[in-house]
């Protein structure tokens, strides 16, 4: 929905919106009617079908068709290669604002992301010119800034995922003095903002606990620190909150 709006891809009452108020509204239809309707399964009927697809094709920028094609359940690979195709353009996974032709590869592992690929360029040269000139350090081994051979190592058992609210709870619970920071940036396709809200909603600390947990949103991708507006307030915000 945010990459919609980013791209003006919605109606004008959505678009007219700001970005913050906006995404109120479609939280509440994601926890009011999608969820819900989603739960129905084969239950559902052709008109309940028919109209929650108008909806969500409504909130995030693209046909009902597609939403229908895709049984209601929106895959991101798919939504990065369909909201800008009239352009013949993909967003990117780690920053849904950078865009580029839709290449060969998988966007889940970064080979045909185009914001992965920016991001790539910036920080390895800038690391690579701070390492030689700055440090005075020289080798012939290669720099990889992601292994994909060591990311395709993790694995889970079938019908297993990772799910952490058990640990933050006993963390939080167990340390009255522990605090916990979670930064959102709103065009974050690789760990979206409203999966962190829905993980830590999903966190029954006790209200004693409640106020050693910060949520603080950016207009940023998966690095808040790339774009200088948003590194600026997370600098900002990082001074606040080390001295509270």
């Amino acid at each position: 929905a945010a990459d919609a709006w980013y791209h003006g891809k919605l109606d004008k009452e959505y678009q007219d919106m700001e970005l913050d108020d906006y995404l109120e509204k479609v939280r509440a239809f994601v926890e009011s009617e999608y969820v819900p309707a989603l739960f129905m399964g084969r239950k559902m009927d052709k008109d309940k079908q028919d109209e929650l697809a108008g909806k969500l094709a409504g909130y995030i920028g693209v046909s009902k068709a597609f939403v229908l094609s895709s049984n209601l359940r929106i895959d991101l690979s798919d939504f990065a290669q369909e909201l800008l195709k009239d352009e013949k353009l993909m967003l990117g996974r780690l920053d849904g604002r950078i865009t580029g032709p839709v290449t060969a590869g998988s966007i889940e592992d970064g080979t045909s992301d185009p914001s992965s690929s920016s991001s790539d360029i910036a920080l390895l040269n800038s690391y690579q010119d701070y390492l030689t000139k700055e440090l005075g350090f020289e080798t012939d081994r290669p720099f990889e800034p992601l292994s994909l051979d060591v990311n395709m190592k993790w694995s889970l058992p079938d019908g297993v995922y990772v799910s952490q609210e058990e640990v933050i709870y006993n963390c939080m619970s167990r340390n009255p003095f522990l605090k916990v920071w979670v930064l959102c940036g709103y065009y974050d396709g690789a760990t979206p903002f409203y999966a962190a809200e829905w993980v830590y909603d999903h966190v029954f600390i006790n209200e004693n606990r409640e106020e050693n947990l910060q949520f603080t949103y950016y207009p940023s991708g998966h690095m808040i620190y790339m774009e200088k507006d948003s590194f600026d307030k997370l600098r900002k915000d990082a001074e606040e909150w080390y001295l509270k």
